[in-house]
């Protein structure tokens, strides 16, 4: 094969030819194009076989073909030889099946194939290059054996089973002889098959290329074909692409003349080397320096911050043993590939980077400057070191670990921890003893202490008390940990730590918002140190030792603030200071930091929180094999819980029949007292609120003279009894004699006492009659005014009706309501969010102050996340911690009352009559003149908004009738007796109606101006009286109102004031409901309606709401309904949400624009 001599023999008389003595397509086509291409001009003596057996000599004229073509020549009699392997393999097929039934008739079995489907086979596609079946048989079996050898010199390449080899070739010039080649591996497997093939080899080929042809055959393929199979990989390695020794492999160059250090070995040595390069990886290796060590260096290097890290990128071949990288022990082409590899540490902005190029650092950090210590034992420590090594004290290790870390791993950099070394996220866990006792307790509430302990672990590993106070006040969270180092994340740390300090209480708290904001100074400063100038840098290390300092000294006073905060409560400091393990500490803590620690989170949006909290239950809870969450952790987590594991037993003193839901009621109620949680009873208007809390207060009553009656017969003193202590409601004042009237009804033999009007006492007197009260009934206007008599009396319960009226915390009354002693707070509402969810927070904070932390907290966390964000996961986070504190039941709950007609809401839109819509427009341009004014500084916001407010009253008494808005006495009809007003129209429609039904209405309108003028001319149209409910009407005259509405023959319509008659009344007679003019607040008009629709009501309701069309009243009411969207507002409280409007919006929200019909 040192020349692969090629030529054509015709068979008849075996005489050699040239390709011009042959027909085109002699052979397949490729093949024929090729050969007919080729130069056939070598004379060669060789030694032949005839056809008789007689050896004789001849010159033969042959073609010596190059390695390119024969390549191509070769390939193209592959394919041919693998389109005949496939049909054999299909002759193959047909002998097996004949085989098959030959069997088949043998055994007397039924023939599996039968004739047609004998040799039924897949077609084989003939390839365009493979030619005839003459074309085929012209390849001799000489050349078929040599490409036998390379198909399987390929797949000997193919599987990496060949190696480099150095060649002499004469022919080349001096100095360039010795080149590169391949050859076969050193394999038994290999050197066998080389046998066989040679075994295999034709007669012709053995006599004249000698019995080792085939070994040579194989070799001279090998080179041929590694250098084109590999040269597409030449680019992937700069290093060695450009190395001559990898060029004379991969492109048969020659080697180099050697030089000093002189011979071919030696190049091939240092090639070698540059090839193990590319198995090096760069490793960081992290090690704790040794305690002596770290003593010396802090010694000679006091502003390095204590503990000390060496941080070394070391060198690895194939995962093996990390080496230190020392540049004198690498050759400059591993060194030059292990720099480039070193380039993602500076990639990822390493500190680790920075330190091994900087020579400005104020204190030692390499290798060489730690060997010229004149300590010892630095000087041995040093000798281990590498040039790549770093020494980090701990702020330059968690800036290390913070973030170069993350990124190196994400660039796949091995990173190899010392032994010992836990890295993770802490997960936390208090373990509360529920402490509900009713063997000891009798009163509960969220000042209720409950033993705990704290838990963490990282990993598998738990945490000591010791261990968990060290990683709490740790830097950068890396502590020393028995044997090893423990790692957290800073940030999980602060968190951790500032949890459990606030359940800790006392100044742990502060201290631990401290201690983040100081490590985050020094975090800022310390990055200072390694940036700018020098003497800047300076600056900055000395600042940096002043905040060490201040840390170690406020790390200090917040350790003692834990065990204070521990010794304060229980006497005793020992729960942190001498537990050996974490469950047996005996921390202390109350219900309210526990809800404040899960509000805590809920701000902060952890779904994963650190710290978890688990109740686990009393005995008594073990023994009743209760399933139900214990009530400690429904006053946390907001969890459903049993309210009444023991219904309390109703008195003969309550003379009614309570549906099962007011049932639930009044033992849920009885529940939340003992347990001393304020209650807010939220059932919709009508599901008999007032009668729950008179049996819940007659239960109680009967309760307390059944434990007096004991205790009498027991002896106990009588200054040692429970004494009684009455209740006192605070409700608006038209429904004070509906509070009088139910207790008298259903139980009679409540004391009662209302205090109101001109004859109520004060005082001496007050707290004298209050000695032999049940109940005492007064209103929101006296409340304030009469607080001093108030407060001198101990109250059991402070119940507020309509709790609504007490949502603005700013108020007097509110103020006033929350200064009244007692022992527990019940808030009734059926509205319990109007418009904000402040107001929510208000009702709940009146019966529990602190429950939902301060207004200005739950406003960020929750109000403004909730409202102005529509986050669902808050919202239902705010669900479940309120859920504990409210009982909410509705009337379209069929399983709480299925005895309860339908109601209907409609919307009217009505037209506004030409008087109308003149006086409209007139007062849409008079506001557009005032927003000119004020956009043009000539009035203040405050002005602003006033205007605004003012044009919406005006334009809604224009909406309602003209007379309305003029205020100038004339009547409802005009001088041709047709109505002014479309929605007076609208409403005498509605009454003729309601009348031919014989079915009542009440009527509701936020003006008593408006009112008034529609009474007289409903009296005189109705023939009969038309009562005018407001807030001017005495509660005696309100009382005479309601009651003359609900007899079958009294009035058959009756007008109310919104804010008078839409809280607190029965008004069941009447099915019919219209509101004149809106208070756009959903809340407000659903509580009015609900005056009839309620319990008692026995006919479908009809609530009709009026709205004028092409007015602004008719875009609120698309904003209501999501039609209309204003871009940059929320809805607020009533109409308030209006004024903030863009003159543009506002302008476009009044505007008429009435339809042509």
């Amino acid at each position: 094969m040192g020349g692969l001599s090629l030529w054509l023999e015709k068979v008849e008389g075996h005489s050699v030819v040239l390709p011009r003595h042959l027909d085109k397509g002699t052979f397949p086509p490729h093949v024929d194009e090729l050969i007919h291409s080729t130069h056939f001009r070598y004379r060669l003596a060789s030694t032949l076989r005839t056809p008789g057996g007689r050896t004789t000599e001849l010159e033969l004229i042959t073609a010596q073909p190059d390695a390119d073509l024969l390549v191509k020549l070769f390939d193209a009699m592959t394919e041919v030889v693998e389109y005949e392997e496939e049909l054999e393999s299909q002759d193959a097929i047909i002998e097996r099946r004949q085989r098959q039934n030959e069997e088949a008739e043998e055994a007397g079995e039924p023939r599996p194939w039968r004739a047609r489907d004998l040799v039924k086979l897949p077609p084989v596609a003939t390839p365009r290059l493979a030619g005839t079946f003459a074309q085929r048989e012209a390849l001799s079996s000489d050349i078929r054996w040599f490409l036998h050898i390379y198909r399987a010199t390929k797949n000997f390449i193919r599987s990496g089973r060949v190696l480099p080899n150095i060649a002499v070739d004469p022919d080349r010039p001096h100095g360039q002889k010795i080149h590169g080649a391949w050859r076969l591996a050193d394999d038994d497997a290999i050197a066998r098959y080389i046998e066989q093939v040679a075994e295999a080899a034709p007669g012709v080929i053995t006599t004249n290329g000698g019995v080792g042809v085939a070994h040579e055959a194989f070799n001279r393929f090998c080179d041929i074909l590694v250098p084109r199979l590999l040269g597409n990989l030449a680019g992937t390695s700069l290093e060695l692409s450009t190395n001559p020794v990898t060029r004379a492999f991969l492109y048969g160059e020659s080697f180099p003349r050697s030089s000093k250090p002189g011979s071919l070995s030696h190049r091939i040595g240092e090639w070698s080397q540059d090839a193990a390069a590319n198995r090096i990886d760069l490793a960081v290796v992290i090690e704790p320096v040794p305690d002596d060590v770290a003593e010396a260096l802090s010694t000679r290097m006091p502003e390095l911050s204590e503990p000390h890290f060496m941080v070394r990128l070391m060198m690895r071949e194939d995962q093996g043993v990390p080496r230190p990288v020392r540049h004198e022990e690498i050759s400059d082409n591993v060194l030059r590939v292990l720099a480039k590899k070193r380039r993602v540490i500076y990639d990822c902005k390493s500190v680790l980077g920075q330190k091994i190029h900087d020579p400005y650092k104020p204190y030692i950090t390499r290798r060489e400057e730690l060997e010229d210590s004149i300590n010892p034992v630095i000087r041995e420590y040093a000798a281990g070191t590498g040039d790549w090594d770093a020494l980090l004290d701990i702020n330059e290790m968690a800036e290390f670990i913070a973030g170069p870390l993350e990124c190196l791993k994400s660039h796949d950099v091995p990173i190899l921890w010392p032994k010992g070394w836990i890295d993770g996220r802490p997960q936390a866990r208090v373990n509360a003893v529920d402490p509900y006792d009713t063997n000891t307790h009798t009163r509960f509430g969220l000042d209720e202490l409950v033993k705990f302990n704290v838990q963490v672990a990282l990993g598998d590993t738990q945490l000591s008390p010791a261990e968990i106070m060290d990683l709490l006040v740790s830097q950068e969270g890396l502590v020393r940990l028995r044997n090893g180092w423990l790692h957290a994340d800073s940030e999980d740390v602060a968190q951790l730590r500032e949890e459990i300090a606030l359940l800790m209480g006392g100044p742990s708290q502060k201290l631990a918002a401290q201690l983040r904001r100081l490590d985050k100074e020094i975090e800022k400063t310390f990055r200072a140190t390694s940036r700018g100038h020098f003497n800047a840098r300076q600056e900055a290390t000395t600042a940096l030792r002043l905040l060490q300092k201040q840390r170690v000294d406020l790390v200090a006073e917040l350790r003692q603030a834990l065990i204070s905060a521990q010794a304060e409560k229980t006497g005793s400091s020992e729960g942190w200071k001498q537990a050996d393990s974490a469950a047996n500490q005996q921390l202390v803590t109350s219900l309210q930091k526990m809800r404040e620690l899960k509000m805590h989170q809920a701000a902060s949006g952890l779904d994963d929180p650190l710290l978890l909290i688990d109740i686990a239950p009393t005995e008594e809870e073990q023994n009743a094999d209760r399933l139900q969450s214990s009530w400690v952790s429904a006053v946390i987590d907001g969890e459903s819980f049993q309210v009444a594991p023991q219904p309390i037993a109703l008195p003969d003193t309550v003379e009614v029949t309570l549906r099962h839901y007011q049932k639930r009621g009044v033992d849920w109620l009885y529940w939340m007292s003992q347990h001393g949680l304020g209650a807010v009873l939220a059932d919709d208007m009508g599901l008999g609120k007032t009668l729950q809390v008179l049996a819940f207060l007659a239960a109680e009553k009967a309760q307390w003279e059944k434990q007096n009656a004991e205790a009498e017969a027991a002896g106990v003193p009588e200054d040692e009894k429970i004494p009684w202590k009455p209740t006192v409601v605070i409700a608006p004042t038209s429904v004070l004699s509906a509070w009088q009237r139910e207790a008298a009804r259903f139980v009679p033999s409540m004391t009662v006492y209302v205090h109101h009007g001109n004859k109520r006492v004060h005082d001496e007197e007050f707290a004298a009659i209050m000695a032999e009260t049940d109940l005492c009934i007064t209103s929101y206007n006296l409340l304030t005014r009469d607080i001093i008599d108030l407060c001198q009396v101990e109250w059991a319960h402070v119940v507020v009706d309509e709790a609504q009226m007490i949502k603005n915390t700013a108020t007097a009354a509110a103020k006033a309501a929350r200064k009244i002693p007692t022992d527990h707070r019940i808030a009734l509402t059926g509205t319990p969010v109007e418009n904000r969810l402040a107001e929510l927070r208000s009702i709940i904070d009146f019966c529990n102050p602190g429950a939902l932390g301060s207004a200005k907290f739950f406003r960020h966390t929750y109000a403004r996340p909730i409202e102005g964000e529509d986050n669902r996961v808050l919202a239902e986070h705010l669900k479940q911690i309120t859920s504990v504190f409210i009982l909410r039941r509705v009337k379209t709950d069929t399983s709480i009352i299925d005895d309860l007609p339908e109601k209907e809401e409609h919307i009217i839109k009505v037209r506004l009559t030409e008087e109308q819509a003149a006086l409209y427009q007139g007062m849409v341009k008079q506001l557009a003149t005032g927003l000119a004014c004020a956009g043009a500084g000539q009035t203040s916001q405050m002005g602003r908004r006033g205007l605004i407010l003012a044009s919406l009253t005006r334009f809604k008494q224009i909406c309602n009738h003209p007379a309305h808005f003029l205020a100038d006495g004339s009547g409802i009809l005009d001088a041709d007796g047709n109505h002014r007003s479309g929605k007076v129209e609208e409403l005498m429609n509605l009454i003729d109606h309601a009348l031919h039904r014989n079915e009542k209405m009440i009527i509701f309108t936020q003006y008593k101006a408006f009112g008034k003028i529609l009474q007289p001319f409903l009296s005189e149209y109705l023939k009969e009286g038309v009562p005018f409910l407001h807030g001017g009407v005495s509660r005696h005259e309100r009382s005479e109102m309601v009651r003359d509405f609900q007899r079958p023959e009294g009035p058959h319509v009756m007008i109310l004031s919104l804010r008078a008659g839409g809280t607190g009344l029965t008004l069941t007679a009447a099915n019919h409901v219209v509101h004149m003019d809106r208070w756009w607040n959903p809340a407000v008009e659903n509580q009015a309606t609900d005056r009839a629709f309620r319990i008692g009501q026995t006919k479908d309701v009809m609530v009709h709401k009026m709205v004028s069309e092409g007015t602004m009243e008719e875009a609120i009411q698309d904003v209501l309904e999501g039609k209309l969207v204003l871009v940059s507002q929320v809805l607020g409280e009533g109409e308030g949400w209006i004024t903030e409007l863009p003159e543009e919006q506002l302008l476009e929200l009044v505007e008429y624009s009435r339809e042509e019909e």
